[in-house]
């Protein structure tokens, strides 16, 4: 039998290429968690508050065809500044575990790897948007573009019809960085749900 119960007040990140499975995995810890009496609660990014969820339609209308990566930039760190002094450290200072759909990760590789922008510009934006914190563990879920695509359906957003060369490159940003982030672990997204789950446990076992 697993035992999370040192992720209360952690912040766990789920992270990778659209169509990875990230809300059914998110849901899945959360209920791993809460049968162990560990309090969690799932998030996403961009999203989690009034502000936040406001700046998502934008950012993934379709109708904002003209929108530069810089403004996208720059919308994401304004929902993560929201979203972490409203949402995130208070949740965590209450002993919750706060499973999040997306992180900083994501900006550094789709605005920054598959975007262009210097990670460093990226980076030092960050550092007033999130201020000190910093996710316990980091799950990639991979998933070839080709797959992902087709698992997210005929009505992609803004962001997931930018196309197969763009999600490409997305996929080969998060390989090529997840090592930087520590501790952090790729799951193939190809994968049975209970495998991924089942891999997940196994890795935040060992983040203590």
């Amino acid at each position: 039998m697993s035992n999370l119960t040192h992720l209360a007040g952690q912040f766990i990140v789920l992270e990778g290429p659209d169509g990875g499975g990230k809300s059914t995995q998110a849901q899945r810890l959360c209920e791993e968690l809460s049968s162990q009496g560990v309090k969690a609660v799932i998030t996403r990014e961009p999203g989690g508050t009034l502000i936040g969820e406001a700046i998502r339609k934008i950012l993934l209308d379709n109708t904002h065809q003209k929108m530069s990566v810089e403004t996208e930039l720059f919308l994401y760190m304004a929902a993560r500044a929201q979203f972490v002094t409203e949402k995130v450290k208070p949740l965590l200072q209450q002993g919750y575990c706060v499973i999040s759909e997306r992180f900083l990760l994501s900006t550094i590789v789709y605005q920054g790897l598959a975007g262009g922008i210097n990670i460093k510009d990226i980076l030092n934006c960050a550092t007033l948007a999130v201020k000190d914190i910093q996710p316990k563990a980091t799950i990639v879920l991979d998933v070839p573009p080709e797959i992902g695509l087709k698992r997210v359906g005929n009505n992609p957003d803004r962001m997931e019809a930018k196309g197969l060369k763009f999600h490409t490159n997305v996929r080969q940003g998060y390989l090529t960085y997840v090592d930087k982030v520590k501790p952090s672990i790729v799951i193939s997204a190809q994968e049975s749900i209970n495998y991924i789950t089942n891999q997940i446990v196994l890795f935040l076992e060992q983040t203590k």
